[in-house]
């Protein structure tokens, strides 16, 4: 029946969620190791809500990098490659399993908008030190749609 698919469905998600965060330090390192990343972006966590992967952006020149790998599903790629093995697949008891990923403009626009204060704000400073500048975060996750779950 439909109620037991979607059940079974939502248990193998579960364990998913359960596998991604029992070894959440060696993702991480995968994630921040691959190139894109390790040049781009500093993975902090990965936490659930959704799945969300929390990224650090040094630059708008890195965030640019981020959202133009987003947008030609280069980044989509890495994440289901890094986070999505065949052996994940055969424990879950799956024959395919696609995370989705998702970048909101609306969060790259702030995080452009926060990147682009935290360099005025250096360059305007005469001293060259403006104090501890904190770089502002993104996160990617995964959320429940009505066509399954999708890496946001």
């Amino acid at each position: 029946s439909e109620s037991s698919c979607s059940k079974d469905c939502e248990d193998k998600v579960s364990q998913f969620y359960d596998r991604i965060l029992s070894n959440k330090d060696i993702f991480v390192h995968a994630l921040s190791s691959s190139p894109l990343l390790k040049q781009n972006c500093v993975i902090e966590d990965i936490r659930l809500g959704s799945l969300q992967i929390i990224m650090r952006v040094p630059t708008v020149e890195s965030l640019d990098c981020l959202s133009r790998s987003y947008q030609c599903g280069e980044l989509s790629g890495l994440v289901n490659r890094t986070l999505i093995s065949q052996r994940v697949m055969e424990d879950l008891g799956i024959s395919n399993l696609v995370l989705q990923v998702k970048m909101k403009d609306s969060d790259v626009k702030k995080v452009r908008d926060e990147l682009i204060s935290i360099h005025a704000m250096r360059s305007s400073s005469r001293s060259g030190s403006v104090g501890k500048v904190v770089r502002p975060k993104t996160s990617l996750g995964i959320s429940r749609h009505e066509k399954g779950w999708c890496l946001n």
